[in-house]
């Protein structure tokens, strides 16, 4: 089978075209890319496509560049096809932004090629099976959880790569037997950039114990991708259970699928992750084993998200759970809202008469055992008689016993009755302040719903 067969034959297996398609092909001027473009050039009639070349002249690598740049239009012309250029200082616009050359150049790559053709073209470029062999071996050495182990997906959206199963050899080989020149990026050599060493360096040497190594790569890359897809599925429909997203926080409650193996474990905290911030950019698998093994009350950080496990209850903000401390003189009869927390409650005294009964989530208290009232923060070492279970008990081990979320301990008012704690709001009050049969003015306390 020649090279334009086994790039036609990857096109079909992967569903790239469609007769008519529009497709920009990202022309470099390198070894890929040419064979990118002679290859669609060769089954251009098959499937009806309107061709577009576009290059990108980074001003990185100077006459050199603009070398490749010319040489990109001339080879376009050749095959009569329409010819894009975009000039962008790339190290400029980096620093503007923030972020890496490798960044800025994919994000200008990306968009430039999206204005060419229109919302549904097709954007062809000339990653090949090395190039995805090449990323797995990389992810793998950076900590990538599975996902990351994919290699480069064959079709990702309106993003095509019909060279993704051909070897760099057999580009090359392509290229000399049609006589078609290309040009060399003098950066390929420079192992200072990771991709660099991993192609010049670890690959050759691995090569010496497995000269397949590249096949070997790209296809257990693949049977982990096939892996991958089906895991997450079945992800899918534990995350319908277990996620519950909001605004600022998504929470994962593991024990509503009870015995979820490990595996289906981590991709729910991924999952959680970019619900949380859109995406997964930076996360490692080193972050995800550092969030499973939290204890209860455990709280850990990573890439802007903060992580507290409650039981089987892992709770991910975009804000730290910081300790909420705060002191408030309370009415007894009266209105008072926390500022920190910005929760408001009501005091009200009720004559026995009058009391018509107990509502569940509010606490009642005889008013006349009560004296200065505060309204404060957990502290270390408070201990209460929690009404109805005999005897004292921390308050810390009580909201555990709750199974109250280490996020929310911190926020719940303490009500002091001259300097003792006489309940928490709004869970359950100290025995020595409960209503009695003797009791004449009860202290009723209730969360208002602004």
């Amino acid at each position: 089978m020649d090279f334009v067969q086994t790039v036609d034959k990857t096109i079909e297996k992967y569903s790239m075209l469609t007769v008519g398609d529009t497709v920009v092909i990202g022309l470099s001027g390198g070894a890929d890319s040419v064979a990118l473009l002679c290859s669609l050039c060769a089954i251009k009639e098959k499937y009806k496509l309107n061709l577009h070349a576009a290059h990108i002249n980074h001003m990185i690598r100077g006459d050199e560049a603009n070398r490749d740049a010319e040489y990109s239009r001339s080879i376009a012309e050749k095959f009569g096809v329409e010819f894009h250029l975009l000039e962008c200082d790339i190290p400029h616009l980096a620093s503007e932004l923030g972020i890496s050359e490798e960044m800025a150049g994919r994000k200008v790559r990306y968009e430039f090629f999206g204005s060419i053709g229109g919302e549904k073209a097709k954007i062809a470029v000339a990653h090949h099976k090395c190039d995805s062999a090449e990323t797995t071996l990389i992810n793998m050495i950076r900590g990538s959880a599975l996902n990351g182990l994919k290699g480069i997906s064959p079709v990702n959206g309106n993003i095509i790569r019909p060279l993704i199963e051909c070897e760099r050899i057999k580009i090359v080989e392509f290229l000399q037997s049609q006589g078609i020149e290309y040009m060399t990026d003098s950066t390929n050599s420079m192992d200072i950039y990771t991709r660099n060493a991993v192609r010049n360096k670890i690959i050759p040497s691995m090569a010496e114990i497995n000269p397949n190594i590249i096949s070997t790569l790209f296809e257990n890359s693949r049977l982990l991708g096939d892996d991958e897809d089906f895991i997450n599925s079945v992800c899918d429909e534990y995350a319908r259970e277990c996620i519950i997203p909001s605004p600022e926080s998504v929470e994962v409650d593991f024990a509503k699928v009870p015995y979820m193996h490990i595996a289906a474990k981590r991709r729910l905290i991924i999952k959680a992750c970019e619900i949380l911030k859109g995406n997964r950019q930076g996360m490692s698998s080193a972050n995800i084993e550092g969030v499973l093994s939290l204890p209860t009350g455990g709280i850990t950080s990573f890439h802007g998200i903060y992580v507290c496990k409650n039981y089987d209850c892992f709770i991910f903000s975009k804000t730290p759970f910081e300790d909420t401390t705060f002191s408030y003189n309370a009415p007894i009869d009266g209105t008072i809202t926390i500022g920190e927390t910005e929760k408001t409650y009501r005091f009200e005294i009720i004559n026995t008469e009058d009391f018509t009964g107990y509502e569940k989530g509010n606490i009642y208290l005889d008013a006349d055992k009560l004296g200065k009232l505060t309204l404060r923060s957990r502290q270390n070492g408070d201990t209460f008689s929690p009404l109805g279970l005999g005897g004292t008990k921390k308050v810390k081990d009580f909201l555990i016993d709750l199974k109250i979320p280490i996020h929310i301990r911190q926020t719940l008012p303490i009500l002091l009755s001259d300097g003792k704690i006489a309940a928490i709001l709004c869970l359950r009050a100290d025995e020595a302040y409960k209503v009695t049969l003797n009791t004449k003015r009860l202290l009723k306390i209730y969360e208002v719903v602004l």
